[in-house]
């Protein structure tokens, strides 16, 4: 998982150097008609990361609220981007299935040939990011789909984006470094506010992926009236900031809960540091639009440092495997095909 996480600064530079490739897919198949908008539906991962670029250009919708609220009313002016890496998740596929039995103007982002999803008929735009070993929690991955919907969002207003690559070298190292004497806490809270709520998602599915530690997301004014009541000082909370005005809110909280004895996480750009938090992780100072590329690296190292840190392996999961029960159960929610298991 670690070697995942830090190769993705080259990752983000092959997608990069395939700018013209990415641009053009995204002229060609999901430029909408004049009145149109671009729909990008996904699960977890996908979904993050399209919720991450969401603005003008681009309508970020979970798989089943686009399968069951933005199909049937959608107008041929509009494009459709069905995201997802396996391609094997039911929803997903229906969508597109049902989109395309509308006539609709559907394309995928995947990764290899996108499974089932990739067999739908549809446009296909493949990230090519080969896995180092199976069934790693999505960490390069992720940050490729979140880069290469950067590109197409800026492809269609004509503009290019650059990869942060050079900016987020050795911040995997950085970030491990910064946790190495971290104590498990019972429980993760991730906070942020604008895109990086996102971010925050990502983070406590990472958690879930990699340890058994509860791990929740939430908006930082939010938490403080809702999560906080039921929160408890042995609990981490980790803020994610990329904007100066949630820097000041962020540094308050930290404050205000460190003196009740909270342990707080401060991961944010060198130009929004929050000062009150008990440790700090600063990286480059990317600018709040591409902050979710640099703030998920350490978000991704914690999961990886406190999948260890607890005893177990993030390299295998098996801790999610050897649950027969939950495992095959969490298959049976979301795939008709139990993949991995042989049914």
């Amino acid at each position: 998982m670690l070697a995942d996480i830090g190769r993705t600064p080259a990752v983000l530079d092959a997608l990069a150097a395939r700018g013209e490739e990415i641009a053009t897919f995204a002229r060609q198949h999901l430029a909408p008609d004049p009145g149109g908008r671009l729909y990008v539906y996904g699960c977890g991962d996908g979904l993050v990361a399209a919720e991450c670029v969401a603005g003008p250009a681009l309508i970020a919708r979970s798989a089943l609220d686009f399968l069951v609220y933005d199909v049937p009313r959608l107008s041929a002016a509009d494009r459709v981007l069905a995201v997802s890496m396996s391609g094997n998740v039911d929803r997903g596929v229906e969508g597109a299935e049902a989109a395309l039995a509308r006539g609709l103007r559907v394309a995928v982002l995947t990764n290899g040939d996108g499974g089932r999803l990739g067999g739908v008929g549809a446009p296909r735009l493949s990230l090519g990011i080969p896995a180092i070993k199976p069934f790693l929690p999505g960490t390069a991955t992720y940050s490729g789909t979140l880069f290469a919907l950067q590109q197409i969002a800026a492809a269609l207003c004509g503009m290019t984006v650059a990869s942060p690559g050079a900016q987020l070298a050795g911040l995997a190292a950085q970030s491990q470094e910064a946790l190495a004497n971290l104590p498990a806490p019972s429980g993760v809270r991730f906070l942020s506010a604008g895109i990086n709520r996102a971010t925050a998602a990502h983070g406590a599915a990472k958690l879930v992926e990699a340890t058994r530690l509860p791990a929740w997301h939430a908006d930082i004014e939010e938490f403080a009236h809702s999560q906080f009541w039921s929160a408890n000082p042995d609990e981490l909370v980790v803020y994610l900031v990329a904007n100066k005005q949630v820097a000041q809110l962020a540094s308050h909280s930290a404050g205000v809960l460190g003196d009740m004895g909270f342990a707080t996480l401060a991961i944010a750009t060198q130009d929004c540091p929050v000062q009150q938090a008990g440790l700090r992780i600063e990286t480059a100072a990317v600018g709040e639009a591409a902050s979710p590329l640099a703030l998920v690296i350490p978000v991704q190292v914690l999961a990886w440092r406190l999948a260890c840190v607890t005893g177990l392996d993030p390299d295998t999961r098996a801790h999610l495997k050897d649950d027969e029960l939950r495992f095959r159960t969490s298959r049976r929610l979301t795939r008709s095909t139990l993949v991995g298991t042989g049914h």
